[in-house]
C-alpha cells in the first residue's frame, strides 16, 4: 500500500513540475540582497578606492538619494534589478550536459550537479563542491555590453533609504594642498600620511612636536569647514612664534580643523550621477563637523589646556548643511606636554677610588633633558641629589629659553668643595646651550662607610611661564614634571672589594640572554644569576650577605614588574646553607631593614646565609610583569651582592646588566605566493583554486606570518598589491584577473587541518562603526579585500588592539588562504595562450605611523 502511494505522489510532483516548466506565472517573491559594506570599495581607481573603502555606497543624487525614478531600463538610477531565464543563460563547463530531467529525487543526478547539501565545517554553509556545480558556472551569454542590455527583464526598483555625499578624510591641510596633490614644503605632514587619499587613509596618527608644530587642542565643538585659503590665513594666529634670534616666544595651537577634509565621490553639479573624487566646496555645501573624544578644553570659550591628548583618538563626525550626514573618520593622537629628564645611559656606574682620588675628576654623561615648551630662563627648574648611606648633596639650577635637548654629565672628585652654608649644595654648572654638569663631592668626607649612592633628578616647569598665541594657558600642574635617576658604586679597596662575579641572565625556553624583548601576554620571566670567585680579588670572607635586585618600574606608583619566587639553587662543596635559607624554597624580601628610603624605593632585597664563605652559588627569581608600559625599556638592571652589615655599605659583587627591549616595528616574517597549477585555456570566464600542494600545511606558501614585540604602538596594517598578470614572453598583459583570499584560516594541530578563523561577523549595514562589537570588527580587520590585477593597493590584515584584538596574544600570528581563488573574466584582450602566467604580489607591513 504504502509504495503504490509513493509511487502516486511521485507522478504527481513530476507532472506539476513539468506543466510550470513549460507555462509561464505571476505571482509575488521576497527577494534579500545581503552586501558586505565593510568590504565594499568603489571602482578600481585608488582614489575612488581609498575614498569609499568600507563604507555604504555614496548616494548618486545631492539629496542623498539613489533611485529618483522606477529604476527603469533607460533611466540613470543607481539600483536596477534584471532578471535573465535560462534561455539567456550559458553552461560553459556542460555540467548538466546529458544529465537525466525526470526525476525528483535529492539523490537524482541533476539535483546533485546544480546544488551540494552544506558541510558544517565550511565557512557561512558554503558547497563541498564550490566552484563545480552548474550554479557556480550559469553566465548571461552575451558578447558585449550592448547585448547585455537588451536582454533580460528589468523590473521597477525602488529605494527609501539615503547615504553620504561627502566623507570626512583627514589629512594635514597646512601641508597637503586641496586643490592638487602637491604640498606646502614649510609645513611638516604632521599625519605623516602616503598622500591625501593613501592607502593610509583609515590608519592616521597625528604626532606634531609641541615646539616646533603646536599643542594638539580639542573641545569638542562642531566647526563649519571654510575654504583652504581662508582657513590657512585664519591659522597664522595659531602659528608657533619666534623671536628674532630663532627660539620659540610662542608655542602654536592645533585644533582638530587642521585635520578635517570632506572629499565627495560624485559631482552633483552634472545632470546625471559622474564620478568625480574632489575636495567639497565648502562655501556652498557648509559641512559641520566635530571631533569627538581627546578633550582637553573644557568649552568653546576656554583657552586653558587641561593636560596633553597623547595616545587618544579624535573621531570626526558631522553633517552637510541639508543635514545630510558625512561618512566618518578617525585619527590617533601621539603628543606628550612633558619635559624629559634622562639619567639612566647608564644605570649603576661603578667608580674604583683611584678615578677620583685627590684632583682627579671622573667625568661621564649621564643622559638628556629636553622641554619643549621652555621659553625664558628661569621656566624649568632642575634638582639634582646625590645621597649615600649618610650623606647628602644637593646642585640646582634656573634653567630655559632653548627647546633643543641638552647634556646632563656628572662630575665627582674627592677634592670637590661643597658650600656647607648652604646644606651640602653641589655646584651645577650650566653652560652657553643648557647643557648641565653637577659636581659631586666623592668620596665624601668624614663618611667612611658611604660606598653606594643614589642619583636622582627632578626637571619641573612652571606652567604659568609657558607662552600660547592667542590667549591660550597649560594649566597649573598638567604635564609640568620629568625625573630619572640612577646609581653609583664606589670600590674603595685594593685589590677590590668585590670579591664574585656575578653572571645574570633571563632564562627561556632552556635558553638565556641578557635582553628580553616584551611580548603580549607576558606573565613572568625567569633569571638565572650564577656567582663564582672574582680574578684578582680578595678571598670571600662572609657567610651572610643581602642580595638587592632593582625594582622595574617608573615609580613606586607606576610598577612595571615585581620581584618573586626568589630561591638559592645551589652552593658550592665547600660551604653550605643555612635553616633560614634552604635550598630551592622561595624566600620572603626584607622588609624591616634600618636603610634609607631611596635603597628600599628602589631595589627589593632578600638575607642569605651560609655555614661557610661560599666560593659559588646561584640564585633565581621571576620578574612577574604587572604593567608593560610601566617597564623602562633599555635600562640597565644590575644585582648587587652587599655586605650583611649596612652600616657599611661594602658591595661584593656587581651582575652585568639585563634589559627589557621591544622590537621598534612587526616583522614581516613570511608573505603568500599562490600557485594556481596548471589548466585548460579558458573559453569564458574561469575561477581556479590552488594546486594540491599549496593546501597541505608543509608545502604551502599562501600564508602570512607577522611577528611583533612593539607594546607601545602594537596596532599594525598588511597591505598588499598585485600587478598585472604576463605571459613568459611579455607579449600578454592582463590588468582584470581577479584574486580572492578568502576568509582567513588557522592551522589547528589537534585535528590537523585548516580551520577558519572564529568570532568574525559582519555587521549589519545600517550598523555604525561606533556601534561595532568585537566580533564586527574583527571582520571588518581580517577579512581581505579581493586583489585586482591593477596595481592598487588594498588592506589584507590588520590587528587593531583597539578595535576587536584588545586579547590578541599572537607574538607569531599568521593566517593561511589555502581556499584562494583566481578568477579569469571572458573575452580577454588579448587572448589567453598556452604558456604561463605570473604576476607580482607586493607587501607593506606599517604599524600606523608612530614613528617607533
Amino acid at each position: 500500500m504504502s509504495n503504490s502511494l509513493l509511487g502516486i505522489r511521485t507522478l504527481i510532483v513530476s507532472a506539476v513540475s513539468k506543466f510550470f516548466t513549460g507555462q509561464p506565472f505571476s505571482g509575488n517573491a521576497h527577494i534579500n540582497f545581503s552586501f558586505d559594506m565593510s568590504k565594499y570599495a568603489n571602482n578600481t581607481d585608488q582614489q575612488t578606492q581609498n575614498l569609499t573603502a568600507g563604507k555604504l555606497f555614496a548616494a548618486p543624487n545631492s539629496d542623498g538619494s539613489f533611485n529618483k525614478s522606477a529604476g527603469a531600463k533607460d533611466s540613470s538610477d543607481a539600483f536596477k534589478i534584471t532578471m535573465y531565464d535560462s534561455s539567456n543563460l550559458v553552461d560553459p563547463y556542460s555540467t548538466t550536459a546529458g544529465l537525466d530531467r525526470e526525476s525528483t529525487s535529492k539523490t537524482s543526478p541533476l539535483r546533485q550537479a546544480l546544488h551540494a547539501e552544506p558541510d558544517a565545517s565550511y565557512q557561512n554553509g558554503q558547497s563541498t563542491q564550490s566552484g563545480m556545480t552548474a550554479a557556480d558556472y550559469a553566465v548571461i551569454n552575451a558578447k558585449n555590453e550592448q547585448q547585455l542590455d537588451n536582454m533580460g527583464t528589468t523590473y521597477p526598483t525602488y529605494t527609501n533609504f539615503t547615504s553620504w555625499t561627502g566623507a570626512i578624510v583627514p589629512y594635514d591641510r597646512m601641508h597637503w594642498n586641496d586643490a592638487d596633490q602637491t604640498s606646502d614644503s614649510k609645513y611638516t605632514d604632521t599625519l605623516h600620511s602616503d598622500g591625501k587619499l593613501g592607502s593610509d587613509v583609515k590608519n592616521r596618527t597625528a604626532t606634531p612636536d609641541p615646539a616646533n608644530d603646536g599643542i594638539l587642542a580639542n573641545s569638542e565643538t562642531p566647526f563649519t569647514l571654510i575654504d583652504q585659503e581662508k582657513y590657512r590665513a585664519g591659522e597664522k594666529a595659531l602659528e608657533p612664534q619666534y623671536s628674532t634670534d630663532g627660539t620659540l616666544s610662542q608655542a602654536g595651537i592645533i585644533t582638530p580643523e587642521r585635520y578635517a577634509n570632506v572629499y565627495q565621490l560624485y559631482d552633483y553639479t552634472k545632470s546625471t550621477p559622474t564620478v568625480d573624487v574632489h575636495v567639497d566646496n565648502y562655501a556652498t555645501d557648509k559641512p559641520s563637523v566635530t571631533a569627538n573624544g581627546g578633550k582637553n578644553l573644557a568649552s568653546s570659550t576656554s583657552k586653558s589646556i587641561t593636560g596633553d591628548l597623547d595616545g587618544q583618538k579624535w573621531h570626526y563626525t558631522g553633517t552637510m548643511g541639508n543635514g545630510l550626514p558625512l561618512a566618518d573618520a578617525t585619527i590617533n593622537l601621539q603628543q606628550s606636554l612633558k619635559p624629559t629628564l634622562n639619567l639612566s645611559l647608564n644605570k649603576l656606574i661603578f667608580v674604583p677610588y683611584s678615578e677620583v682620588q685627590g684632583d682627579n675628576h671622573l667625568t661621564q654623561k649621564l643622559g638628556s633633558w629636553r622641554d619643549p615648551l621652555s621659553f625664558a630662563k628661569g621656566d624649568d627648574h632642575l634638582t639634582m641629589h646625590f645621597d649615600g648611606y649618610s650623606s647628602e648633596q644637593m646642585a640646582e639650577a634656573d634653567l630655559g629659553g632653548n627647546t633643543n635637548s641638552h647634556t646632563v654629565t656628572g662630575d665627582w672628585s674627592e677634592n670637590t668643595t661643597l658650600n656647607d652654608s648652604v646644606a651640602n649644595s653641589a655646584h651645577m654648572d650650566v653652560d652657553a646651550d643648557q647643557n648641565v654638569k653637577p659636581e659631586y663631592q666623592l668620596p665624601v668626607k668624614n663618611n667612611e662607610n658611604d660606598n653606594f649612592f643614589f642619583g636622582s633628578g627632578t626637571l619641573k616647569r612652571d606652567n604659568t611661564k609657558v607662552q600660547i598665541v592667542n590667549g591660550y594657558s597649560l594649566a597649573n600642574g598638567a604635564d609640568d614634571t620629568a625625573t630619572d635617576n640612577y646609581f653609583l658604586l664606589l670600590d674603595r679597596e685594593k685589590p677590590t672589594d668585590l670579591w664574585y662575579d656575578a653572571d645574570k641572565k633571563f632564562q627561556e625556553n632552556n635558553e638565556t640572554s641578557t635582553i628580553h624583548y616584551l611580548q603580549n601576554g607576558d606573565k613572568e620571566v625567569h633569571v638565572v644569576v650564577n656567582v663564582k670567585p672574582r680574578a684578582g680579588s680578595n678571598k670571600p670572607g662572609d657567610t651572610s650577605m643581602i642580595i638587592r635586585i632593582p625594582k622595574v618600574q617608573q615609580d613606586n606608583d607606576n610598577v612595571g614588574a615585581t620581584i618573586a619566587n626568589f630561591k638559592l639553587t645551589k652552593v658550592g662543596s665547600e660551604s653550605g646553607v643555612t635553616s633560614d635559607n634552604p635550598l630551592n624554597t622561595t624566600l620572603n624580601p626584607i622588609t624591616d631593614e634600618n636603610v634609607n628610603e631611596w635603597l628600599k624605593d628602589n631595589f627589593t632585597s632578600f638575607d642569605v646565609n651560609f655555614t661557610s664563605p661560599p666560593q659559588t652559588f646561584t640564585y633565581e627569581y621571576d620578574y612577574e610583569i604587572s604593567n608593560q608600559a610601566n617597564i623602562p625599556l633599555r635600562t640597565a638592571y644590575k644585582d648587587l651582592i652587599m655586605d650583611a652589615n649596612t652600616k657599611t655599605g661594602s658591595v661584593r659583587a656587581v651582575s652585568n646588566a639585563v634589559e627589557f627591549d621591544k622590537l621598534k616595528s612587526a616583522n614581516l616574517m613570511h608573505v603568500p605566493s599562490f600557485d594556481f597549477g596548471t589548466n585548460s585555456i579558458p573559453s569564458g570566464q574561469a575561477t581556479y583554486g590552488l594546486t594540491d600542494s599549496d593546501k597541505a600545511k608543509l608545502t604551502t606558501d599562501s600564508y602570512f606570518t607577522v611577528h611583533s614585540n612593539n607594546n607601545n604602538t602594537s596596532n599594525w596594517t598588511l597591505f598588499d598589491t598585485l600587478d598585472s598578470f604576463g605571459n613568459a614572453n611579455g607579449s600578454s598583459s592582463h590588468d582584470d584577473f581577479t584574486l580572492a583570499l578568502g576568509w582567513p584560516q588557522l592551522y589547528d594541530s589537534s585535528k590537523p587541518g585548516f580551520v577558519n578563523e572564529s568570532d568574525m561577523e559582519k555587521a549589519a549595514e545600517n550598523v555604525p562603526t561606533d556601534k561595532y562589537t568585537d566580533s564586527n570588527w574583527r571582520y571588518a580587520n581580517h577579512y581581505p579585500f579581493d586583489l585586482i590585477s591593477n596595481n592598487h593597493q588594498n588592506q589584507l590584515f590588520r590587528l587593531d588592539r583597539t578595535y576587536g584584538d584588545k586579547d590578541n596574544k599572537e607574538t607569531d600570528l599568521s593566517r593561511y588562504y589555502t581556499g584562494a581563488t583566481l578568477t579569469v573574466p571572458a573575452g580577454e584582450t588579448p587572448s589567453i595562450t598556452s604558456g604561463k602566467y605570473t604576476a607580482n604580489l607586493t607587501y607593506l607591513l606599517s604599524d600606523d605611523g608612530t614613528l617607533n
